[in-house]
């Protein structure tokens, strides 16, 4: 009886290891949110419901309604190009002007911010 006993530890560390790494690698989803992998932006943003879309000289700007478990940067990600090489200090940057009330590091989920969009993307 030792034996199943000490195999059945062993598949129960195992599976406890396993899922740790895959929520570490993954991540965790969250629940009312669209957790696709493929972000799908429509070609003229201005006309996606509740987005709106102004252009300026260095970059567009979209508002965004956030959702519960986004950040500044997940959602710059998310609507840029995913091979566009962003800096994370002009990002925020870039956000703290375009919202000057709002802390990037506390965004608040059901609020509408405006979200840089990069004119370097081909």
């Amino acid at each position: 009886m030792g034996f199943f006993k000490k195999t059945f530890i062993f598949i129960l560390i195992i599976l406890f290891i396993s899922s740790v790494y895959k929520d570490l690698t993954v991540g965790t989803p969250v629940p009312g949110k669209d957790n696709g992998t493929a972000v799908s932006m429509p070609e003229k943003p201005e006309q996606s419901s509740g987005n709106k879309q102004k252009e300026t000289d260095a970059f567009q700007i979209l508002e965004v309604k956030v959702h519960p478990g986004d950040t500044v940067l997940t959602i710059v990600e998310d609507i840029n190009r995913r091979d566009t090489q962003l800096s994370i200090e002009q990002v925020i940057k870039d956000f703290q002007t375009l919202n000057p009330d709002a802390d990037p590091h506390q965004i608040e989920p059901d609020m509408i911010y405006k979200f840089p969009v990069y004119n370097n993307q081909p």
